[in-house]
């Protein structure tokens, strides 16, 4: 018998990924200092589409997706074309899953100029939208690695993890996370 029932599986997936997700610049102040710490590497040039991408993050992973959607429709204001940015205003939108994955597809074809980390990430999207988890942890897996001193990016990789669904498994991941990440409070509420 497993801790999570269906719907808590799918959702510990799709907002880990979302997915995406980080930090709330936005609101706290710790979390401003936090997102200039970040690892992951981003290909826009515009401060304030940074700013607001790493805000829907952190609403991501506090499970916020309504105001997660309301920074990353702010990061795709301030920049456009950055195409990570539609991957991730389309993952946090309240649609269905057929046209999230159509609008996933946009944001990727938008992403020439993108870095590979923003690759992984929006590979992994399409992934678990598409219903293939095992795919995303691997590509998750691969952008934590590379990764190895982001909450992020090991935030997504725990929620991806083979293993997640057991109980004590779970406890323990995320236990192991908070003491890799101890100021990295989605982790703290996670384990909670």
């Amino acid at each position: 018998m497993t801790c999570f029932n269906t719907y808590q599986r799918r959702r510990l997936m799709t907002t880990g990924l979302t997915v995406l997700l980080g930090l709330s610049l936005a609101f706290p102040a710790g979390a401003s200092a936090q997102a200039d710490e970040q690892l992951i590497d981003l290909s826009t040039d515009s401060e304030q589409a940074r700013t607001h991408f790493w805000a829907g993050m952190e609403e991501t992973h506090n499970v916020s997706p309504g105001a997660a959607f309301q920074q990353f429709e702010l990061a795709v204001a301030a920049d456009p074309d950055w195409g990570i940015a539609q991957v991730m205003r389309a993952q946090s939108a309240a649609i269905p899953n057929a046209e999230r994955l159509e609008a996933i597809s946009q944001g990727v074809a938008a992403m020439g100029g993108a870095t590979s980390d923003e690759l992984l990430i929006a590979a992994a999207i399409q992934a678990v939208r598409s219903g293939n988890g095992s795919d995303a942890a691997h590509m998750v897996g691969t952008l934590s690695r590379s990764n190895p001193d982001d909450p992020y990016a090991a935030f997504w990789a725990a929620q991806t993890a083979p293993g997640r669904d057991s109980q004590m498994d779970a406890v323990a991941m995320w236990e192991g996370l908070i003491e890799d990440f101890p100021d990295y409070a989605p982790s703290h509420n996670m384990l909670a």
